[in-house]
């Protein structure tokens, strides 16, 4: 019968075996499980009769009675029980009886078959193995010796019942359980477990196939069309796929680092980043096609609006970044715990290196008195640098302008990195700016004031010449 919800989850599974007995005979095996805690689950009886529990025993196999009085020739036992279901596996047990017709030499059973869990009886006396076979695909039962008309065949087969509930034994080639559980723990003690052809395996060091069972890391995944390979889904969406785009001809995958052409990232469907096979780093652009005018690309890191390379640019950029518009002009920030504090803005013909200046971010505001003074500080030089011998450039030397105005320095005068070499000190030259502005209003201020000094004698010496 059908159940709805789940079917229940059967502990025993009743069992009833009869004997016809055709010389003395004391000692019978049920072939079966009892429940040796539970005597009364068991019922023997002689010839129709129930016996008492003083007229038989069952032994410590909890399958073996044994009567306290010997059965005869021509007497029928019939043992009744029930078998205790262990590691929660389920049984159904099915029997089936028929008897013997004219012609008849082989008896069909209506279920399926489990040939080593099937017992067969004729008139009531179980059959030896070599008395019978069992062909499981058409579930008939043949005879070594044909049955006559008449004769009563039973017919009973135990398998596994598969409920929502059921849990089944995984066993070896020998028949060992390689599953097992303690704590709802469950272990696996196979050397190699493999489900569904390769479908899924676990091997002894821990390491999953799917797929393969080949198996060289933590987890392999053996793709083998363009829809396979590795998808986290949530809420019916894909959010991350790992796989090839097209196995075997452009080996163009979505994320694979092994034999790629390109590694590309995508949102929305929508690819939005890509490392070529050439290493290049490309954001919202998909080739390094016509970047170029003067051989092939050699930028390192390529960020431009989807779809936007321009070709009239140098050659070699390490890295290159492109606007749609200078709406907002911006096409770099900088910030340091999440305040802006500077940015590279563009034009349509110009860059600019901007730091944040605002007035309200500043405090104890004074005026450079002293620019002259500190200027003639300064020592200009004329150098070229070791590695590039050829170019004289006008400079400064770092620890000579640190006294002077240190902001514009970075790093200490003679600092090594950990193996010796030169770490070296670094120059902002526009922070010396606010200085040289300074002298130069210094100046300005005394040139003036020279001026009218001088534009004041030049009126009294005209004033005296004029004088007769």
């Amino acid at each position: 019968m059908s159940y709805i919800g789940n079917q229940p989850v059967l502990n025993t599974s009743e069992f009833r075996e009869e004997f016809a007995v055709t010389s003395t005979q004391t000692v019978f095996n049920t072939g079966g499980f009892t429940a040796s805690s539970d005597s009364a689950t068991l019922e023997v009886l002689r010839n129709g009769v129930l016996l008492g529990t003083a007229d038989y025993t069952l032994g410590s196999d909890a399958s073996t009675v044994t009567l306290a009085n010997a059965a005869v020739n021509g007497d029928i036992i019939v043992i009744k029980g029930r078998r205790e279901l262990t590691n929660g596996v389920q049984v159904t047990e099915r029997r089936h009886e028929h008897t013997i017709a004219s012609g008849e030499t082989t008896v069909t059973f209506p279920y399926p078959l489990t040939v080593s869990q099937t017992d067969v009886y004729l008139n009531g006396v179980k059959l030896g193995a070599s008395d019978f076979s069992i062909n499981s695909s058409t579930r008939v039962v043949s005879f070594t010796t044909n049955p006559a008309v008449g004769d009563l065949v039973a017919i009973v087969s135990r398998e596994p019942a598969l409920t929502a509930n059921s849990s089944l034994p995984v066993v070896d080639a020998a028949g060992n359980n390689v599953l097992s559980e303690s704590g709802s723990v469950v272990t696996l003690t196979a050397d190699e477990a493999n489900l569904g052809s390769n479908a899924l395996v676990v091997n002894s060091s821990g390491n999953v196939g799917i797929g393969t069972s080949t198996i060289n890391n933590r987890l392999v995944v053996q793709s083998n069309s363009a829809e396979e390979g590795i998808t986290v889904r949530g809420g019916g969406y894909d959010a991350l796929k790992i796989g090839m785009v097209n196995p075997g001809v452009s080996n163009d995958g979505i994320i694979n680092v092994a034999i790629a052409n390109a590694l590309r990232f995508a949102t929305n469907n929508t690819e939005r980043m890509r490392i070529d096979s050439s290493g290049y780093v490309l954001v919202n652009a998909t080739s390094t096609s016509g970047v170029d005018t003067g051989g092939s690309a050699n930028e390192g890191v390529v960020i431009t609006p989807s779809g936007q390379i321009q070709a009239q640019r140098d050659s070699d950029a390490a890295l290159y970044l492109s606007k749609n518009t200078i709406v907002f002009p911006a096409i770099a920030r900088f910030a340091v715990a999440g305040s802006i504090v500077g940015r590279i803005e563009v034009t349509s013909s110009s860059t600019s290196y901007v730091e944040s200046s605002d007035y309200r971010l500043k405090e104890n505001i004074t005026e450079i008195t002293d620019g002259i003074t500190r200027v003639k500080q300064l020592n200009p030089s004329r150098f070229n640098f070791i590695a590039d011998p050829d170019k004289t450039v006008d400079g400064f030397i770092a620890h000579e302008v640190q006294d002077v105005v240190p902001e514009a320095i970075s790093g200490e005068k003679d600092a090594v990195n950990e193996d010796g070499s030169i770490d070296p000190q670094g120059i902002d030259q526009s922070k010396l700016v606010p200085l040289l502005t300074a002298a130069l209003q210094e100046s300005i201020a005394l040139i003036e004031s020279q001026q009218s000094q001088i534009d004041a004698l030049t009126a009294r010496i005209e004033a005296l010449e004029a004088t007769p």
